[in-house]
């Protein structure tokens, strides 16, 4: 029997969740069929949206999208920061550390 794979992960924690398969089934209803989003805060509904961005197996996928047999629906987390803020600092660091030289 096919499953599909719900997971989140987050520094403090990682949750994988399986529920069965059905043809026809999407991401909300997998969702719908774990409980996940009890063990996790800040993941919820609301009307009619979910608060993360999901994926499967990486690639960006919305509530509607149609799973295959043992797909993994990844939840992502919201990123502190984003590419190029993250480059900004690590370019600062690197000109601080060498004006100290």
């Amino acid at each position: 029997m096919a499953t599909i794979e719900i997971a989140y992960s987050a520094p403090e924690q990682t949750l994988v969740q399986q529920c069965s398969y059905w043809v026809g089934m999407t991401v909300r209803h997998a969702l719908e069929h774990v409980d996940i989003c009890q063990q996790v805060d800040e993941c919820h509904f609301n009307d009619g949206h979910f608060s993360h961005t999901l994926a499967i197996f990486g690639k960006k996928c919305t509530l509607d999208t149609v799973l295959q047999p043992n797909d993994r629906i990844d939840i992502l987390r919201p990123l502190k920061l984003s590419a190029m803020e993250a480059r900004l600092l690590r370019a600062k660091k690197a000109q601080q550390a060498e004006a100290k030289r």
